[in-house]
Formats: structure tokens, sequence, C-alpha cells
């Protein structure tokens, strides 16, 4: 009976409509909490808090599907603590700042006439802006080397190169086509190494949002 009472119920529902979206294009406030970390390496592979803040424009194609593009600012990196050597600990920190761009689709379940659920798919590019790698050492070992060093991220000297590409994934809740609540994560599909050894390292970014419509055409 319990088999039956749930594929009845699953048989009303409608997973996909392709009819054509008669909403239009939204822009969107967005603002959030970042963790991220460095991909494919251990040494710096710690949790790092930061923050993201931008725009987000979606254009529904179907009542299912739709396509969304943003702009954002999103402060990323990764921490590491290591031995300094003589018992001292070495806290690298690296904080790398990019302007993002996010392209992706978008399907969009509607739950009831108040809540929709999406998960949203697609590239992003960024660009580093600003950022620097701070090396802090502590403990018995901070008299063999200097208690605190900076180095730049990105530029001709930058430990990092300026351009990353990768791919954002995770769901959102719409709340009555207005607030909206997502969870997403971030990987690079590419080395962002640039002087740090010869390892591959990839940023990976876990990221809360809340956004906002503030325009729609």
């Amino acid at each position: 009976m319990f088999a039956c009472s749930v594929q009845t119920a699953f048989a009303q529902i409608s997973w996909w409509d392709a009819t054509k979206s008669a909403e239009g294009i939204t822009l969107r406030a967005s603002a959030g909490f970042n963790l991220s970390h460095f991909t494919h390496v251990e040494r710096w592979s710690r949790v790092k808090p930061g923050a993201n803040v931008g725009v987000m424009a979606e254009m529904p194609l179907l009542n299912s599907l739709s396509a969304k593009a943003g702009l954002f600012y999103t402060m990323k990196g990764a921490v590491g603590k290591n031995d300094a050597g003589f018992g001292g600990i070495l806290t690298t920190t690296f904080s790398p700042s990019y302007l993002e761009l996010p392209v992706m689709a978008s399907y969009r379940f509607k739950l009831n006439d108040n809540i929709m659920l999406q998960f949203d798919f697609g590239p992003y590019f960024a660009v580093g802006l600003h950022g620097k790698d701070v090396k802090k050492n502590s403990g018995n070992g901070s008299f063999s080397l200097p208690t605190e060093i900076e180095y730049k991220l990105f530029g001709k000297e930058g430990q990092l190169k300026a351009c990353d590409f990768g791919f954002r994934f995770g769901p959102e809740i719409v709340f009555r086509n207005r607030l909206a609540v997502g969870l997403a994560y971030e990987v690079s599909a590419v080395s962002i190494n640039r002087t740090m050894g010869s390892g591959k390292i990839g940023n990976g970014n876990f990221m809360i949002n809340v956004s906002y419509p503030f325009y729609t055409f």
C-alpha cells in the first residue's frame, strides 16, 4: 500500500515543464559567506573564511529551465600550518580576491505556489585583483625566521596566476519569487600555481548566499 501511494504521488508531479516561460529577466543583489581552500595540495588545504558580493541576472527560458550570469567580488584562499623548525609553527594564509563571472544553467522545480527549488551548474571565469601570502612564525622556532613575512599573489612577482577557470554548482531555494538562499561549491579546472613548485594548485570554495531581486525587465 505504501509503495502504491508513493508511486501515485510521484506520478502527479511534473518534473519537467518545457512550456516557454513568460517571466522577464531579473537582476538580483547577492551577498554571502565563503569557506575556501586549495585543491591538489595538502600543505595548504585548511579552510579560510571569506565573503562575496555581486549581482546575478536570471533569464527564464522554459518553466523548468533558466540561464544565469553574474559578476562578483569574491575572497578566496587557504590556510596551512607546518613545522617551522626547532619546534616552531609556520602559519601560512593565502588571501586572493577575484572578480568572478559565473555563467550557469538552472533547473527549476516548483514545490508549491510559494517555494521553488533550483539547481545551478556551469563554468566561472575569474581574474585576480589583489591578494597576499602572509607567513607567521610562532613557538620555539620563531627566533630562526622573521616573525612575519608577506608575498604578493598576483603580478610579475606573484605566486599565483591571475586567471582562474572552473565550475560552480549547487541548489537554491526561492521563496515567493523573491528571497533566495543558495548553497554552492566552486572548483578550479586549471592550475593557478605560478611559482610555488611544480605541483598543481586549484581553488575550492563553498558558498552560502542570500539574494533578493531589485529590477525586472
